[in-house]
């Protein structure tokens, strides 16, 4: 799924980088963060999950763009702290042209 968004959103013109893990998402963040727009995690990653990346993301730069998605839905996703920081919660599997739109209207707005 990974590899189908990264074809989808760079056909739509988005620069994407990927990373297989929430350790390795969380260095490449750190790394390249000013030419960074938008972040995709997923709660259910090798290592580090969703949520810890998130939170630290956040620490880095209480303004970054998250989106969280998850083929399982955490209990009461609206009522996590953590989670109430993204942009929004996204269960998996997901449409493409949605979240395109979704997060077209994030970086506009």
């Amino acid at each position: 799924l990974r590899d189908l968004a990264e074809e989808f959103l760079a056909m739509s013109d988005y620069n994407v980088i990927t990373a297989d893990s929430g350790e390795s998402g969380l260095a490449l963040y750190r790394e390249k963060q000013a030419d960074i727009s938008f972040v995709i995690l997923d709660l259910i990653m090798p290592g580090m999950g969703g949520k810890s990346c998130l939170e630290q993301i956040l620490k880095i730069n209480p303004n970054a763009k998250v989106i969280i998605c998850s083929g399982h839905s955490p209990d009461n996703p609206e009522a996590d702290e953590i989670l109430q920081k993204s942009i929004c919660f996204v269960k998996k599997p997901y449409d493409f042209k949605k979240l395109l739109n979704l997060i077209q209207e994030n970086l506009s707005g």
